[in-house]
């Protein structure tokens, strides 16, 4: 089944942490207990930031409607100390096993 869905990426260093955590696992928590469809996180080989320094990092992707990814912005802004968003419009194409239905 296909339909228009929005994608949010954030981009932060794996060094950055919250409450003691990796701050990747407190973004995952967040989207887990909201029910959005899911999320991805990728580790990255090294990149530059807005710093100009080079770091590991770490991307988090998630897809849903765009309603829900709205909805979760005011968090991530508390959550997220450093860092970059961003949201695209994209079509969602899900794929079922004939058991999941």
């Amino acid at each position: 089944m296909e339909t228009k869905a929005a994608r949010l990426r954030i981009f932060i260093d794996q060094s950055d942490e919250h409450d003691g955590r990796p701050l990747y696992s407190w973004i995952l928590d967040l989207i887990r207990e909201r029910g959005l469809a899911g999320a991805t996180v990728t580790l990255g080989t090294e990149g530059v930031g807005a710093d100009r320094m080079v770091s590991v990092p770490v991307v988090i992707e998630v897809v849903d409607e765009p309603d829900r990814i709205e909805a979760l912005l005011p968090d991530l802004e508390e959550l997220v100390g450093s860092g970059i968003a961003t949201i695209d419009e994209v079509r969602a194409i899900r794929y079922e096993s004939a058991r999941a239905r």
